[in-house]
């Protein structure tokens, strides 16, 4: 289950991505405002942040509530987490 979860999580910071493509945001730190190094894009094309803006977000604490899934991701893995308890029983 954690793997399908890091898989849907990474699948989510994709799409997030394609979207700032589309906004023509992508490449610019969310914190900073600053570009993003091509560097830090060929390693990870999907970051929000550059450099000094994950720098912040990691001081701050504020890793983690970047990453949470959406809603809909919750809902769906609501009714598979019920049924694998119910076939332990």
């Amino acid at each position: 289950m954690v793997a399908a979860s890091a898989t849907h999580g990474l699948i989510q910071e994709v799409l997030e991505a394609i979207r700032r493509i589309e906004r023509g945001t992508y490449g610019v730190c969310e914190i900073t405002g600053e570009p993003i190094t091509a560097d830090r894009l060929s390693s990870v094309p999907w970051a929000r942040y550059s450099l000094e803006g994950q720098q912040q977000v990691e001081q701050q604490g504020l890793a983690r509530r970047s990453s949470l899934p959406s809603l809909e991701g919750l809902a769906a893995t609501e009714p598979v987490e019920a049924e694998a308890e119910e076939e332990s029983d």
